[in-house]
């Protein structure tokens, strides 16, 4: 399936599908300890199995490993063994990718293009400091809405090649926030190149183009130097990102609060309110430390929290936050919901314009054959996709519930 965006409507990020709550549960209390508490796993060797898959598939293995190591906890043999595969494969694949991607940083410097890294990219030499702690599924840059053409011919002359084919060739960045990249190698590497960190619509026109351009900071990526937001910014990236994907993965929880283990001290967080309310953030910052703090202890000062949620939003900040987790699965309620929360008339009709007539190029991509008339018969086939979605997910919904209501030998519910 394309949503209306033109994105896939895959998930973009690892899903867990391994391991019940009896797995997750040692791994959440281990997590929320301090580092050099006694261990808390379990002691029999038959509830293992479980565990190591959720570590694997939460992306923890390195993690889990790295706090065994500090206090000398007592892992069986065999999940260690399988631990320490899972951790030299993110080591590996980080490596690669930094490899892969650092020519890229230094072709932006030559051109003069201010690139930050975002996410992973830059946790890792910030916060994590080892390849085999965080994994990423992908590179995040941010670059100014104003150097995408600039990035576009760079990324095209270096090799690289688009993903993911958008509605018009100028609905990034005007209306959507990333535009996935493809750098070929023996194993690829994903480069997601945002023009705003965000990717609700409405946060387009709330929150200032140059927002997180204000007093970077400096890292390295291999041997070459890139930007990294301010602390404040990248506290408020991470918790607002967590919410706009529904608090749904361990491992953004514990980025969270990692970070703040390691940088709250030295946090302005009256910037961090300031900058929340001003950019209409303050809903999605406060979901998102409030989930992360549930599930692993506290990430902020108490007052912080309460100042966040003091702030006033009004229903399009909540309905914006509400649905954004569900966009790639239900496209034309994220579609009406842009319509209804974005600011502007002018770019909200512009928007329109692009959803209901694409360009060739994203044509190209959902129709393959090429014949007289082609480009009007791939309007069709949109239009047909859009209303069979519509009809087929309540569908599937309705049969799946008759079929639990009515099972053999069992009779109506």
């Amino acid at each position: 399936m394309i949503d209306p965006v033109g994105k896939p409507n895959h998930a973009r990020e690892p899903q867990i599908s391994v391991g019940s709550e009896n797995a997750k549960e040692p791994v959440i209390r281990r997590l929320r300890q301090p580092h050099s508490a006694p261990a808390t796993f379990p002691t029999d060797p038959g509830e293992w199995p479980a565990l190591v898959a959720f570590i694997e598939n939460a992306g923890l293995a390195g993690i889990v490993l790295e706090r065994a190591a500090s206090t000398r906890d007592e892992l069986p043999q065999l999940a260690m063994e399988r631990l320490r595969l899972a951790a030299a494969r993110t080591a590996a694949d980080n490596l690669h990718a930094v490899h892969h991607t650092e020519p890229l940083i230094g072709a932006f410097h030559r051109d003069g293009v201010p690139v930050m890294l975002l996410k992973g990219a830059a946790l890792i030499p910030t916060v994590y400091q080892r390849p085999d702690l965080r994994p990423m599924s992908d590179v995040d840059l941010l670059i100014r809405p104003d150097d995408a053409e600039t990035a576009r011919r760079l990324l095209l002359s270096e090799g690289c090649r688009p993903g993911f084919a958008l509605l018009t060739d100028d609905f990034f960045p005007k209306y959507y926030y990333e535009a996935e990249w493809i750098i070929p190698s023996a194993r690829p590497v994903r480069l997601d190149v945002h023009a705003r960190p965000f990717r609700p619509l409405r946060i387009s026109r709330t929150m200032p183009d140059d927002a997180f351009w204000k007093d970077p900071q400096r890292t390295r990526i291999g041997a070459t130097d890139v930007l990294v937001p301010r602390l404040e910014f990248v506290f408020i990236h991470l918790a607002a990102h967590l919410a706009f994907h529904g608090c749904t993965r361990l491992l953004w929880m514990y980025d969270l609060k990692r970070f703040s283990e390691v940088h709250g001290t030295t946090l302005d967080w009256r910037l961090i309110v300031e900058s929340s309310r001003r950019w209409r953030l303050s809903a999605a910052v406060h979901r998102g430390v409030q989930c992360a703090a549930e599930t692993l202890g506290p990430i902020c000062p108490p007052e912080v929290l309460k100042e966040l949620a003091a702030q006033p939003e009004s229903w399009r900040d909540r309905l914006t936050l509400a649905r954004a987790p569900h966009d790639a699965e239900a496209p034309l309620l994220h579609v009406l919901c842009n319509l209804l929360c974005t600011p502007g008339v002018a770019f909200r009709l512009g928007y329109l314009h692009a959803l209901l007539l694409p360009g060739r190029g994203h044509l190209a991509g959902l129709y393959r054959r090429r014949h007289a008339g082609w480009v009007a018969v791939a309007h069709i086939w949109r239009c047909l996709r859009v209303i069979g979605r519509v009809v087929y997910s309540p569908l599937v919904a309705s049969l799946h519930f008759a079929g639990r209501l009515y099972r053999p030998g069992l009779g109506t519910a």
